[in-house]
């Protein structure tokens, strides 16, 4: 019984010891498996990376070296264009060279003709232009004769045509005669009144030159004959015509520089008196009772008895004595006109 007792006690410690082994295998197991497994997957891990890098640095110099390849090809490439361009170039200047040459030689040996060439060259150029002035001229006077026929013909039947017109119209030519003749008789008048009309221009031209003179000249005289023959205006006070106080106040005016009043009457009292003993060239004289009743009449005295004045519509402005029995029985006095010397 002990001895059983005592087996079985062994046994128990047995399986304890046994299973308290396994549950240590087991729990170490547990314990390293993950570090194991991590430090495992580190290092497939890091193989990677190291494979990555490698193939990356592989494939990179893999690229260089194709780079520098195609660049040493493509410099090698180049450098034969350039030499087989430089040996075009060379090929092209000898071509052009030995082009040059040539033309040089052919410019010598033209030049090296002989004196007898070169005249005989001169003689065919003039010998052919020679033949080219002759066959010009035939032309020319073949164009001539064709054209001298043309002419003829025309003129023979418009002759002709002019005879049949004749006959058929016997007074045709006599009335074309006359016709004629009364176009060069117009003719004619317009020619004579064009010219006595340019005449006249030229006659005004110089009458005007002539006045604008003695307007400048200062002398009132001088001015009042110089406009001897401007027709008459009633009311008129410039070039076109004048009435007898519109001539004076016009002449006072533009030679002495002296405004007058407008009608007889008014320069009759605007005056200084003056005896007809005491009258001087440029003193104006007055008549009444010529046209109306009172002071009607103006003129200018010029010396010697004579004065200028605007007369009437038939004879304009003329020159007559103081003394005529018209205007003697009509001499109302003078007037100075203050302001002139």
């Amino acid at each position: 019984m002990k001895g059983t007792r005592n087996k079985f006690a062994l046994s128990s410690l047995a399986r304890i010891a046994i299973s308290s082994i396994s549950a240590f295998a087991v729990i170490l197991t547990s314990s390293i498996a993950p570090a194991f497994a991590s430090h495992r997957s580190h290092h497939k891990s890091s193989e990677a990376s190291q494979s990555f890098h490698s193939s990356r640095h592989s494939k990179k110099h893999h690229e260089e070296e194709a780079s520098s390849s195609r660049h040493h090809s493509k410099k090698h490439k180049v450098a034969e264009e350039k030499s087989s361009g430089r040996h075009r170039g060379k090929a092209v200047s000898k071509a052009y060279r030995e082009h040059l040459k040539r033309l040089a030689a052919r410019e010598s040996k033209h030049h090296k003709l002989s004196a007898h060439e070169r005249r005989l060259a001169a003689r065919e150029k003039r010998g052919h232009e020679q033949r080219l002035a002759a066959k010009m001229h035939k032309l020319h006077e073949e164009r001539l004769a064709k054209l001298h026929r043309r002419h003829s013909e025309h003129v023979a039947q418009s002759t002709s045509r002019r005879h049949r017109h004749s006959a058929s119209n016997p007074g045709h030519d006599a009335r074309l005669a006359a016709h004629n003749r009364r176009l060069a008789a117009i003719e004619a008048r317009h020619q004579a009144r064009l010219a006595k009309r340019l005449a006249r221009m030229s006659a005004s031209e110089r009458k005007q030159t002539v006045q604008n003179m003695a307007l400048h000249s200062g002398s009132i005289v001088r001015a009042a004959t110089a406009f001897e023959g401007t027709r008459y205006r009633f009311g008129g006070t410039s070039r076109s015509g004048f009435d007898c106080s519109g001539f004076t106040r016009y002449i006072l005016g533009n030679t002495a520089g002296v405004e007058i009043p407008r009608t007889a009457m008014e320069q009759y009292n605007n005056g200084a008196p003056v005896s007809r003993s005491e009258m001087k060239a440029g003193d104006l004289v007055f008549f009444k009772n010529t046209y109306r009743h009172g002071i009607s009449h103006v003129g200018i005295y010029t010396g010697n008895g004579n004065f200028v004045h605007a007369a009437n519509s038939h004879r304009g402005v003329v020159v007559e004595s103081l003394d005529s029995a018209y205007y003697a029985n009509r001499f109302a006095g003078a007037r100075r006109v203050t302001g002139r010397e």
